[in-house]
């Protein structure tokens, strides 16, 4: 736990037994020795100064990196990846497809136009809220529980499946449908 030091860079590689990083509330904006730690489980990096990240380590299952300057972000090699809280962020796209195991996806406050959520079966929670979506389509989230996509001015239709019954908030101008054109 580093919270609040104002920190400018850090160098966590010589930590290989670190379960858990907490360095939230500083001024980082890159994070070097990220990829070395093989047991390294939960990472919080949010309310710091990171414009782009890749988070090249296969055992973090949960990251949360809320209230930065993200532009983007790489989660391509985290494959264990289960639980994501990105929100308040200037994200314009994100690629979760390799992030199969993803169960609760927290992204709202950014500047997505698109996502796409087909390989992400596991999904239970998305929050998406206060986005820029055109578009979403949630029929291949069969485990989905709770869906929040209320303020996303273009999108109107979220389509599902037959018999998904998940609870959703969503704009009054929003419905959903099994076919969205």
């Amino acid at each position: 736990y580093l919270n609040g030091n104002l920190l400018t860079t850090i160098d966590i590689s010589n930590n290989t037994n670190l379960i858990l990083l907490d360095i939230q509330s500083n001024e980082l904006s890159t994070i070097n020795g990220l990829s070395k730690l093989n047991k390294l489980k939960n990472v919080n990096l949010s309310f710091n100064n990171f414009e782009d990240i890749s988070i090249k380590n296969e055992s973090i299952e949960v990251l949360l990196i809320s209230h930065n300057l993200l532009k983007s972000i790489d989660t391509h090699d985290a494959v264990n990846l289960k639980n994501v809280l990105i929100i308040l962020n200037q994200l314009t796209t994100v690629d979760f497809s390799s992030n199969t195991l993803l169960e609760t996806l927290v992204i709202s406050g950014n500047k997505l136009q698109n996502i796409n959520l087909e390989n992400n079966t596991r999904l239970t929670h998305l929050y998406s809220s206060s986005n820029l979506l055109t578009t979403l389509d949630v029929s291949k989230n069969h485990e989905l529980i709770d869906m929040r996509v209320d303020r996303n001015p273009d999108l109107t239709c979220i389509k599902i499946q037959n018999g998904q019954n998940p609870y959703v908030i969503k704009s009054e101008y929003q419905e959903l449908n099994i076919d969205c054109d």
